[in-house]
């Protein structure tokens, strides 16, 4: 199985657990709003906030990746 069929399953998963009203803060609803795919559009993010979600999810990950790279690096 590819990474990326996991990660829609997770999230797919997380979402159904949280509800509705936290579903569209997930990466891929807020995707779909900044993209207005039209299904989400009505329950969705707007398109400025859901690319600000979308940045947080990057930098987060971005700072995650940065500080667990330098711990575990061997010299």
């Amino acid at each position: 199985m590819r990474a990326d069929h996991e990660a829609g399953g997770v999230e797919g998963v997380l979402g159904q657990l949280l509800g509705q009203d936290l579903n569209r803060w997930l990466p891929f609803a807020a995707g779909s709003s900044l993209g207005r795919v039209p299904a989400s559009v009505a329950d969705g993010l707007t398109q400025p906030t859901a690319a600000v979600v979308l940045a947080a999810y990057a930098t987060v990950a971005t700072v995650l990746a940065l500080t667990t790279t330098v711990r575990r690096d061997v010299a």
